[in-house]
Formats: structure tokens, C-alpha cells, sequence
């Protein structure tokens, strides 16, 4: 059915994504949706829309990422009164804010990703991976605004990030070339952090 056939797509969609195949990806995710929103689980479509709107940024049609995100925090916001946590809203706020970030409204991303720090902070959920990616995107957004707190999120990132998946493997890899590359095209100064340079491996 619908629901069946949009939760196997995602799962596809996933494995490409692994695989770096974004067009392979972005075709399955375009049809996971189409079956998503056939459906009556709100969380289904609101997921399918947010995966869909990374695929699309990563494809560069920001216009209709930022389309399918609005759609997919609108659900997450109908969801807000049944009581339950949801981790993915947090992680399609980061892909928002990555979205944001990516086409000059770099204030406005620190905004909601700060709110959505302060807020799994006060949930006492800092160990989690969410929480990492919530600091590690602030901490790339304040490099490019000069902000020395940028040195605090990103050596915190990288502390939660290591602990989950160590500190050889491919995701604190690709995030420490990550940050070497805003470090060096916003002429951050590292110098004025000293761990942040060792997790760095400068």
C-alpha cells in the first residue's frame, strides 16, 4: 500500500544517499513523497517532505527545497500538541537552517538553530546526535560571521560526534574537512583555540 511503499522508498533513499547517488536519490525520495502524501500519518509526510528538501538542496533547487521544508514544518507544527518528541522535526530545523545559511540569511539561521539548541538543551538531550549537528552547523554559521563562540559549538560537535562514532570514522571526517574549508574561506583565526585545532588535526 501507500504507506508501505513510501517507507521502502525512504529506506532506498537512504542507502543512495550513502552511496553519494544524490540523483538516484532525489528520484526515489520525489516518488517516496508522492506516496506519503496519500497517506493519513502526518509524521510520514512531514519526514518524506524534509528528506526530499535535502535531496533537493543537495541537487541546488533551493527554491523548491525551501518549498517542501515549509510544507514539512507546517506538519511537524500540527503534530506539536499530542505531547510526543519528535527528534526528526530537529533534524529538518538544521536542514532549514542549512538552506538558509547556504543562500545569505546567516542571522536568521543562527536565530532558530540557537532556539533549537536552547531548547534540547533544556530537554537534557546533549548527547545525541541531533544535538551535534545542532552545534556543529552554529558553529560553521559564526565562523562565517566572525563569531569567536564558533570555536565552542565546534569543538562540542566534534566531542559529542567522536563519542558516537569515533573519531576515525567517515562522518567526523567528512566534518572536520567540513569546518577546515569555512575555517579557511572566512579566514577564521584558530589559533585562539587550541583543542579545536587538535580536533581539527592541524
Amino acid at each position: 500500500d501507500a504507506h508501505q511503499n513510501a517507507l521502502y522508498l525512504e529506506d532506498m533513499t537512504a542507502c543512495e544517499l550513502h552511496r553519494h547517488n544524490h540523483p538516484k536519490a532525489l528520484a526515489l525520495q520525489e516518488e517516496a513523497v508522492r506516496y506519503a502524501m496519500q497517506c493519513s500519518d502526518t509524521l510520514l509526510k512531514a519526514n518524506a517532505l524534509s528528506t526530499y528538501a535535502f535531496c533537493l538542496h543537495h541537487a541546488d533547487r533551493k527554491e523548491d527545497a525551501m518549498l517542501a521544508l515549509e510544507q514539512s514544518i507546517a506538519l511537524f507544527r500540527e503534530l506539536e500538541g499530542d505531547g510526543v518528541f519528535y527528534y526528526d522535526k530537529y533534524r529538518t530545523t538544521i536542514i532549514y537552517t542549512d538552506l538558509l545559511f547556504s543562500i545569505g540569511r546567516i542571522e536568521e539561521a543562527v536565530g532558530l538553530a540557537s532556539a533549537a539548541e536552547s531548547t534540547l538543551n533544556k530537554m537534557n538531550l546533549t548527547h545525541t546526535s541531533v544535538y551535534a549537528d545542532c552545534r556543529f552547523s552554529l558553529g560553521i554559521y559564526r565562523l562565517c560571521l566572525h563569531d569567536a563562540a564558533a570555536a565552542d559549538d565546534l569543538v562540542c560537535a566534534f566531542r559529542i560526534l567522536i563519542d558516537l562514532y569515533g573519531a576515525e570514522s567517515d562522518l567526523v571526517r567528512i566534518r572536520r574537512t567540513e569546518a577546515k574549508r569555512y575555517a579557511e574561506q572566512s579566514q577564521f583565526d584558530l589559533t585562539k583555540n587550541d583543542r579545536l585545532l587538535q580536533l581539527l588535526g592541524e
